[in-house]
């Protein structure tokens, strides 16, 4: 039964937050009442006067109807608050939160992703910036400076009734969020500053099975409001393949939405036991803590038509768990649905792409299409297909959805999902996932600073023709550089290692751009090779150590058109490699490719790419990579090798428009 102070407390709670609602509909209930005694005095209506002079209902309807009316507008939201305060009380009744037995842990993790579902959000009206700020925003961006607007750092906490379960048992997990880290949760979630309240929908993945909630945030009072899960802790033998014995560590992800749009993750482990006979341990310790960045922003502005996260089965290896976002209703799908095996993803990218290596030329058409593209389609689980196709029919039909651009969400860093190709009956012609729409793509370990924007001022060019060495000439590459330098005021730098890793230091640019030579390591793409001059090599791990130093305070875009960066059919630019080395050095996007490539074609896409990037107006870079792709069969196979890293909506704002020589 309700209890009349759970009905008190949650009124009084929407009516703060949904003040303004109130005051709109008190407004329109008003002029409603106006127009009603407007129409009985000067019509000839039948009177609705309760006294002579008809002035009583219209005192009643301008006093209470538009309390009424605004109580109307409420009540959805009311009933909602009290459901969740009785869930509240009757979880805190029922299963009283852990108390942690050791304090001295030294915890914090790296963020993992998670995946997303339909759900809409409530957004509280943002407070109205001042002209200080705007001013100071302005002299920023005329500064050359790429930086997003002021940010908020939170840090998830995400607390089980008990953080050593019984398999099977049923535990309640409770989300919050503050503004310093959690003792046992690791991960960090970005919003942008200019909303004193909010809402975040959260996802909980724990092993196979996923569920959905609200989180509400104010700034100075933290979390108003939790997410809450009710979940059942997976059977241990699912576990016991990977981790054999009496208990096993199982990690509990929660990814963070804000307006649609992906901003952030949390990780916690609990120790799942075979049953009460297994001992408790003194604690359960946290897994290893990731580096956290100081400049990671998630900016305000339009969200992916669809976000697709990918992320592995805690429970079973070689499956994944596939969940979905949009800011248009989804299709309703099972869990069961949203799983796809996929044993080894190296592998199995690396097997595909040699099959279409080393068929001959007349034929790599077809190869790419079918044992790729389809494979890759293939591969994806039931719910995305479903998901994917009712959106794509519904975008056809005016007045309903947009499907224009798609952001994959991965810890599956190698298989190139913008390529897939999807099929269907109904007469709709298969094509390649990243010319029908604008993709991209993210790595969810590299937490969220991911953006829309990069204001450029200042680019620079790491490009030789290898002349005078003992490499193939890359002429194409030479003549690349000496473009942007002309056209982009790029900043002519040497291909060398210790010049190249001085600049990123010191970086003072927003676009970065290599046209050089590169070798590929498929075992251990970490391991993979830019060939400098006049010889030596540099790989991803020198990298280790930038995101202190410059590249993080730019966050700029990195383009490494890498020429026969790896013999046919071998892997070359998967994250594990120069992606990630750069993305998490603190670049906002990067553009790479994923085989090796024709020297000049790669210098007609680059020039493709800064002249659709920087026209005025800018397109989206997803867009951007959408149109290289497309003619991919007049110009051949390397028209597809390019992908491409970050938010599909990033655009590039240039600052400075004048070529240097002028």
């Amino acid at each position: 039964m309700i209890h009349w102070t759970n009905v008190l407390a949650a009124i009084l709670i929407e009516v703060r937050l949904h003040w303004r609602a109130g005051v709109v509909a008190m407004l329109l209930g008003a002029l409603a009442v106006l127009a009603t005694y407007f129409l009985d005095t000067t019509t000839s209506l039948p009177s609705l006067a309760w006294g002579d002079d008809g002035s009583a209902p219209f005192l009643f309807g301008v006093g209470v109807a538009p309390l009424l009316c605004a109580m109307g507008m409420l009540a959805p939201s009311v009933v909602r608050r009290i459901r969740r305060i009785e869930f509240d009380t009757l979880m805190r009744e029922c299963r009283p939160r852990l108390e942690v037995q050791s304090s001295d842990l030294d915890v914090q993790d790296v963020l993992v992703p998670d995946n997303a579902d339909a759900k809409s959000t409530t957004w509280i009206e943002p407070e109205v910036a001042s002209a200080d700020t705007a001013d100071a925003a302005d002299m920023h961006m005329d500064a050359g400076i790429g930086l997003a607007p002021e940010v908020l750092n939170l840090f998830p906490s995400i607390e089980p009734s008990d953080d050593q379960p019984v398999e099977l048992t049923t535990i309640v997990i409770n989300v919050a969020l503050a503004p310093e880290p959690a003792e046992h949760t690791a991960g960090r979630v970005e919003v942008p500053a200019e909303w004193t309240e909010f809402e975040l929908d959260v996802l909980l993945l724990i092993g196979a099975e996923h569920r959905w909630d609200t989180l509400r945030y104010h700034q100075r009072q933290g979390t108003l409001q939790k997410a809450v899960f009710l979940v059942t802790v997976p059977k241990l033998d699912k576990l016991r393949e990977s981790q054999p014995g009496d208990r096993q560590r199982l990690p509990v992800y929660c990814s963070f939405f804000y307006h649609n749009r992906w901003c952030g993750e949390g990780l916690r482990m609990l120790e799942v036991r075979q049953s009460d006979a297994v001992e408790r341990l003194p604690a359960v310790v946290p897994p290893k803590k990731p580096p956290l960045y100081d400049k990671l922003v998630v900016e305000p502005g339009q969200e992916p038509d669809l976000t697709v996260t990918i992320k592995r089965d805690s429970t079973a290896p070689g499956w994944y768990v596939w969940t979905f976002k949009s800011p248009h209703a989804l299709k309703p799908v099972t869990n069961g649905d949203c799983r796809s095996p996929l044993d080894d993803p190296l592998d199995f990218v690396a097997s595909r792409m040699e099959v279409v290596a080393k068929s001959p030329e007349d034929r790599r058409v077809e190869r790419m299409q079918g044992a790729f593209g389809a494979a890759i389609y293939g591969a994806t689980s039931p719910a995305f297909r479903a998901i994917y196709w009712d959106l794509y029919h519904r975008a056809a039909r005016p007045n309903d959805c947009r499907l224009d651009s798609i952001q994959f969400i991965v810890d599956e860093p190698y298989v190139p999902w913008e390529l897939m190709r999807p099929a269907v009956g109904g007469g709709v012609k298969p094509e390649f996932l990243g010319i029908r729409h604008s993709v991209g793509r993210w790595v969810s370990a590299l937490s969220c600073q991911y953006g829309q924007e990069v204001a450029v001022n200042e680019m620079a060019v790491f490009a030789s023709d290898y002349a005078g060495t003992k490499l193939e000439k890359l002429p194409g590459a030479l003549e690349e550089g000496e473009f942007l330098e002309k056209n982009y005021t790029a900043q002519p730098s040497p291909v060398a290692k210790q010049p190249i890793l001085d600049f990123f230091r010191r970086c003072q640019v927003q676009v970065a751009h290599f046209a050089c030579h590169g070798k590929a390591h498929v075992d251990d793409p970490d391991l993979s090779e830019l060939l400098l001059v006049p010889e030596g090599e540099l790989m991803p791990i020198d990298l280790d150590g930038l995101e202190e130093n410059g590249i993080r305070a730019q966050r700029p875009l990195v383009f490494l058109n890498a020429c026969e960066l790896g013999a046919s059919g071998k892997v070359l630019s998967v994250v594990g490699g120069w992606p990630k080395s750069f993305l998490q050095a603190g670049a906002v996007a990067f553009v790479g490719t994923l085989w090796a490539v024709n020297d000049k074609e790669a210098h007609v896409i680059g020039k493709e790419f800064y002249a659709l990037a920087l026209a005025d107006p800018p397109l989206p870079l997803g867009e951007v990579m959408q149109r290289i792709r497309a003619k991919w069969k007049d110009r051949g196979l390397t028209r597809l090798a390019y992908l491409y890293y970050g938010d599909p909506n990033l655009r590039l704002r240039r600052l400075r428009s004048a070529p240097r020589s002028q």
